[in-house]
C-alpha cells in the first residue's frame, strides 16, 4: 500500500505532465522586451540643455539622469547574458515539471534527493534516470549519487531526471559559506516550476530561511515546506565497546507535529509581521527522516507517504505555474530590475529635473524685471547728465551714442552676473535708440514790454514846463501889474506841463521783446527716457525669451519622459 501511495504519485504526474502543453519560449523574448523598454526611455530622455553651461545644476541633474540610464541599460544587458544558463536548463526541461530542492547548507538535500531516486528506482527500474549537473553553463551527465556537501563545495547545480516528465533539482545553500554559491541559487530559481524547501530539524524555520521563502511566494510559485532528519542522536554506553557511543533514534509522531506546528506558526508569524507572505500558496510542513525509513522502510512511519500525497498536490499548482512560466520569468526579471528603477531613482531624478527647471524660469521672470528695473533706473539717472553734456553743441547723434554705449554696457554687466550659468552664445547686447524721435533741444526764452521812445517823452515834459511858465507870466503881468508874474508864472507853469505831458505822450508808444537766457531740455529728457524704457525692456525681454524659449523644452521632456516611464510601469508591472 505504501508503494501504491508513491506510485500513484508518479503516475499522476505522467499523467499532468503528459497532457501538458510545451512552453515553447521565444529565443531572446526577454531581451527584445528589455530592449523595448530601453528604446522607449532613451528615445524619451532627449534633453536639449545647450542653453545651459557644463557648470549649471540643470546640466548636472541631466548629465546624472542619462548616466543612471546608461548605468542601467549595461547592468540589464549583463544581467540576460547571465541569465543564459537558467534558461537553458529551461528550455531543456521545458517539457518536464521541475522541483528545486531548496534549503541551506547541512539541510540534508542530497540524501533526499539520493532517496528519492531510489524509491522511483525501485517501483520503475526500467525507467529512464539521468544524474546531471551545470558545468560552465552546460549540462553534464554524472554517474553516481549525489554527494554530501557537493554542491556547496563546488558551487555548481545538479539534478536528476526521473522519467519523462520529473527532474529533481540539489542546489547550492542559501546560507552557504561561499557567497557565490547563494547567488547562484538564486540565479536559477526561476527555472523550478516548484520549490521543495527543506529545513533541518535541529533548527527547522529560521528567519533568514523565511526571507527567501517569502521571496518566492511573492513570485507565486508553489512551495512545500520539509522538515527533515526527524530523527535525534542520543549517547548511549556500549557494554561491548566500553565507551559512550551516538544512537540515532526516530522522533516520536508527537514531536513530529509539534515542530510542523512550529514551522507553520513562523509562516502565520511572518505574514503578520510583513503581510506580503500567502500562506494560502504553501503546503502545511511534512516532516521526514531518511535515516527512519532506511531503518524501518517504511513510508508511513518516515513520513514520505505523506510527502508524497502532498507533492501529487503540489505537481497540480506546478503545472498551472509551468503554463506561464516563460511569461513569469520575463515577469520576475523586469519586477526586480527595471521596475524597481523606474518606481524609485528613475522617477526621483526627474522630479528633480523637473523642479529645477520651474525654479530656473521662475528666477528668469525675476531676473526678467530686476534687470529691466535696475538698468532703467541707472539710464535716467544719467539722462540729464549726458544731455548737458552735449547742450552747447546741441548733438543729438552725440546723446544718443553715449546712451546707447551706457545701457549695453549696465545690460552687459547684469545679464552677465544674473545669467550665470547660460551659455554665452547670446544675441549681441544693444539699444539703439533713433535720434530724429527724440525732441530738439529747446530755446528758453522770455517775454517783456517796454515803451518805445522813451527818452523823448522826458524832453518834451521839461520843454512844455518852462514855455508855460514863460506865458503864464507875462500874462499875469498883462491883468495883475506886479503880483501878475508871480501869478502867471505859477498858472503858466501848470498850463505848460499840462501841454508838455500830452505832447510828449503823442511822440512815444510800447514794445514786445522776446530775449534767449538758456536751453530747455525737459522735453527731449521725457522722449529719451520713453525710448530708454522701451529699448530697455525690448532688449532685456529678447535675451530672456530667447533662454526661456530653450529651456521650456526640458519641462516638456521631463512630462513625457514620466508618462512614458508611468505607462512602462503600468503595462509591466502586475
Amino acid at each position: 500500500m505504501q508503494q501504491g501511495s508513491l506510485k500513484q504519485f508518479f503516475d499522476e504526474l505522467n499523467q499532468f505532465a503528459s497532457k501538458m502543453n510545451k512552453n515553447h519560449q521565444k529565443e531572446g523574448e526577454l531581451k527584445q522586451k528589455v530592449e523595448y523598454i530601453k528604446n522607449l526611455l532613451s528615445n524619451s530622455s532627449h534633453f536639449d540643455n545647450k542653453a545651459l553651461t557644463n557648470e549649471h545644476q540643470l546640466t548636472a541633474l541631466i548629465a546624472e539622469l542619462t548616466n543612471s540610464l546608461k548605468v542601467k541599460f549595461t547592468e540589464w544587458d549583463k544581467k540576460i547574458v547571465a541569465t543564459s544558463p537558467m534558461q537553458n536548463l529551461s528550455k531543456t526541461f521545458e517539457d518536464k515539471i521541475i522541483f528545486l530542492v531548496f534549503g541551506k547548507v547541512n539541510a540534508g538535500k542530497s540524501s533526499f534527493s539520493n532517496q528519492v531516486v531510489d524509491l522511483y528506482r525501485s517501483l520503475f527500474p526500467n525507467d529512464h534516470i539521468r544524474r546531471f549537473a551545470l558545468k560552465d553553463n552546460k549540462i553534464v551527465t554524472i554517474e553516481g549519487d549525489f554527494a554530501e556537501g557537493f554542491t556547496e563545495t563546488t558551487a555548481q547545480i545538479q539534478g536528476v531526471e526521473l522519467g519523462k516528465y520529473f527532474v529533481l533539482l540539489d542546489s547550492p545553500g542559501l546560507h552557504s559559506t561561499e557567497e557565490k554559491n547563494g547567488n547562484l541559487t538564486k540565479q536559477f530559481v526561476d527555472s523550478a516550476d516548484a520549490v521543495l524547501w527543506l529545513t533541518p530539524s535541529s533548527s527547522p524555520g529560521q528567519v533568514q530561511e523565511l526571507d527567501e521563502l517569502k521571496y518566492e511566494l511573492e513570485k507565486g510559485k508553489p512551495l512545500l515546506p520539509v522538515i527533515t532528519r526527524s530523527d535525534e542522536t542520543e549517547e548511549d554506553w556500549d557494554e561491548v565497546a566500553q565507551d559512550i557511543i551516538a544512537v540515532v533514534k526516530d522522533k516520536t509522531p508527537d514531536n513530529r507535529k509539534l515542530q510542523e506546528k512550529d514551522v507553520y506558526g513562523r509562516l502565520e508569524q511572518k505574514q503578520k509581521s510583513e503581510g506580503t507572505i500567502k500562506i494560502k500558496e504553501t503546503r502545511k510542513p511534512i516532516s521526514i527522516s531518511v535515516y527512519t525509513f532506511k531503518s524501518h522502510q517504511d513510508l508511513n512511519k518516515a513520513g514520505f507517504a505523506r510527502l508524497f500525497n502532498e507533492m501529487a498536490e503540489l505537481v497540480k499548482k506546478a503545472a498551472n505555474y509551468k503554463g506561464g512560466k516563460a511569461n513569469k520569468q520575463i515577469e520576475n526579471f523586469i519586477n526586480k530590475n527595471v521596475l524597481s528603477f523606474l518606481n524609485s531613482e528613475i522617477k526621483t531624478q526627474i522630479s528633480s529635473i523637473s523642479i529645477q527647471t520651474e525654479n530656473v524660469l521662475s528666477k528668469l521672470e525675476k531676473d526678467r524685471k530686476m534687470i529691466t528695473d535696475l538698468v532703467e533706473g541707472n539710464a535716467h539717472n544719467h539722462t540729464y547728465e549726458i544731455v548737458n553734456k552735449h547742450r552747447k553743441s546741441r548733438d543729438k547723434n552725440a546723446i544718443v551714442q553715449d546712451i546707447n554705449s551706457l545701457i549695453s554696457q549696465a545690460l552687459g554687466q547684469e545679464i552677465a552676473k544674473r545669467l550665470e550659468g547660460f551659455v554665452s552664445s547670446l544675441s549681441q547686447i544693444s539699444v539703439q535708440l533713433d535720434s530724429s524721435s527724440i525732441k530738439d533741444f529747446e530755446d528758453r526764452k522770455i517775454t517783456y514790454q517796454q515803451e518805445r521812445g522813451a527818452s523823448k517823452k522826458s524832453l518834451a515834459q521839461a520843454g512844455g514846463a518852462a514855455g508855460g511858465g514863460a506865458a503864464g507870466a507875462a500874462i499875469g503881468t498883462a491883468i495883475l501889474p506886479g503880483v501878475g508874474t508871480a501869478i502867471g508864472g505859477v498858472v503858466g507853469g501848470l498850463l505848460g506841463g499840462f501841454l508838455g505831458g500830452a505832447a510828449g505822450s503823442a511822440m512815444i508808444d510800447i514794445e514786445t521783446v522776446t530775449e534767449i537766457v538758456g536751453v530747455d531740455t525737459e522735453q527731449m529728457e521725457k522722449s529719451l527716457k520713453e525710448q530708454i524704457s522701451n529699448g530697455i525692456k525690448q532688449t532685456v525681454d529678447r535675451q530672456l525669451n530667447s533662454i526661456i524659449a530653450q529651456i521650456q523644452p526640458l519641462q516638456e521632456t521631463c512630462n513625457h519622459l514620466e508618462s512614458e516611464v508611468n505607462k512602462l510601469i503600468k503595462e509591466f508591472q502586475r
